[in-house]
């Protein structure tokens, strides 16, 4: 199981904000430095633990790093 932020999201959401999320998972960078995509792994598919991962992960992306939800993700 993985969630992949795209460039366009990455650029909005901004690269040092969406690198540090405050959980385990870090993300591996895809694409160009200029346009850089986000991968994040979140497990195999067998711990149920990782929609919880998931929903924390898009809660810190939705949020700027001023602390208020920005936009949806």
């Amino acid at each position: 199981m993985s969630f992949t932020l795209g460039a366009r999201d990455v650029n909005a959401i901004g690269l040092t904000h969406a690198r540090r999320p405050p959980l385990a998972p870090r993300p591996r960078q895809l694409a160009t430095h200029t346009h850089p995509a986000l991968y994040y792994r979140l497990g195999d598919g067998t711990d149920a633990d990782a929609w919880t991962v998931l929903q924390h992960l898009t809660t810190h992306l939705k949020a700027t790093p001023g602390g208020t939800v920005e936009r949806s993700v």
